[in-house]
């Protein structure tokens, strides 16, 4: 860990219970979202990062871990490590990384469709909020066509009630399309950098290229997806939910699926159908690459994510569907009374404030290696040099 990247940054933690002595050994043939598929993926990530690396100390991690019980975790392992993934066989008992192994657990993550055929569905928005973008070709093929066809995946729900245990129970009830998901990038700005804690220096640990016309071709096709950190009320309405994190510039990495999409007459989403605490970035290296027509998919990083979902922490005690809500400023959510004490309330405290605020037409993203280098003083009255005197 870098003091750097989290004194004055924003960033996350997963953290599990406490987790008694004893239990079995993680498999896979344990559902994923549970405790032992956790303990199977995260041993077959750690084995692969000391096997490749030569890095023999976390063999003793590997050892203390095994001897624990991680039947109480809910979560699934999302991780990348340095492969090439046949793109043919991508079956449930392979180990996979990068988006194969993102598109899998998220096949399996119930989404809640409106049981009547005569309910309209409202768009769903996955927002994708990274502290660093790198290159992903002069198209938008990997983008769309790879990265958002994954996160796009599902397992969608048409009836009340909690996902079953079996799978014919569950495909009885996967039988209503549901409209594609839409999607943002949140990315900061140059003022938003600027405007930080601590101002030009967090930018460091911030990075996009926009020097290169590949950069530029990039930047012109993710344009209408960009967002920027830090949100203010528009002219038209001052409701912001404020998750306080503004000037904390992010280093923190978050993919998250709402129900609805959060707007200035709706700030705060209905639910979030899932959530994805990562360190991996907007990139190929570390999701890989698209693979197909005989090509393998080349995963080029190592980074590791937790995804939970509101179905993992069903209440056998509630008779309702779990339900998983964003909280801002604080840990728990206060809409138990308003949903019902037969619902499930799980709160996700957000790291960034809603609704998004879309870059402005003449807004660029940051890019700390711009050749000109930033003039205008940040809050300590520093200036960003220009590339060839740094």
């Amino acid at each position: 860990m870098i003091e750097q990247d989290w004194r004055n940054m924003t960033q996350g933690v997963w953290k599990t219970g406490l987790m008694p002595k004893g239990g079995e050994h993680g498999t896979s043939e344990a559902r994923l979202g549970t405790g032992i598929r956790l303990k199977y993926d995260l041993m077959a990530y750690l084995g692969a990062y000391t096997e490749r690396s030569g890095r023999r100390k976390l063999s003793r991690l590997m050892e203390q871990l095994e001897l624990h019980e991680f039947g109480g975790v809910r979560g699934a392992l999302v991780a990348s490590v340095p492969s090439r993934l046949n793109s043919t066989v991508m079956g449930p008992d392979e180990q996979l990384w990068g988006w194969p192994s993102l598109r899998r657990v998220l096949k399996g993550v119930p989404i809640q469709a409106q049981a009547e055929a005569n309910d309209s569905l409202e768009e769903s928005r996955i927002v994708v909020q990274v502290s660093s973008i790198a290159s992903l070709g002069p198209t938008i093929n990997w983008l769309k066509g790879t990265l958002f066809q994954a996160l796009s995946e599902s397992l969608v729900l048409t009836s009340k009630g909690p996902p079953s245990t079996s799978k014919q129970d569950n495909k009885d009830r996967t039988n209503r399309a549901v409209p594609s998901p839409s999607f943002s990038v949140v990315y900061p700005t140059p003022a938003t950098i600027r405007q930080s804690l601590d101002g030009y220096s967090s930018g460091g640990s911030i990075h996009m290229r926009l020097d290169s016309p590949t950069a530029q071709k990039q930047l012109a096709y993710l344009r209408p997806y960009l967002h920027d950190w830090s949100s203010s009320p528009s002219s038209s309405s001052s409701k912001v939910r404020d998750a306080g994190r503004s000037l904390a510039a992010p280093h923190i990495k978050t993919y998250i699926r709402y129900r609805s999409n959060p707007s200035a007459h709706s700030p705060a989403p209905s639910y979030i159908d899932w959530a994805l605490l990562t360190s991996a970035n907007l990139s190929t290296q570390a999701w890989g690459s698209a693979g197909g027509g005989g090509r393998d998919v080349w995963v080029q990083s190592y980074e590791l994510g937790v995804m939970v979902w509101p179905a993992l922490y069903q209440d056998d005690k509630s008779q309702g569907d779990a339900k998983m809500v964003a909280v801002f400023k604080q840990d728990m959510p206060d809409q138990v009374e308003q949903l019902g004490k037969d619902c499930t309330i799980v709160g996700l405290r957000m790291p960034y404030s809603l609704p998004l605020q879309k870059y402005a037409s003449d807004q660029v993203p940051w890019c700390p290696t711009k050749k000109e280098g930033y003039a205008e003083p940040d809050r300590h009255g520093r200036v960003w040099a220009a590339a060839g005197a740094r």
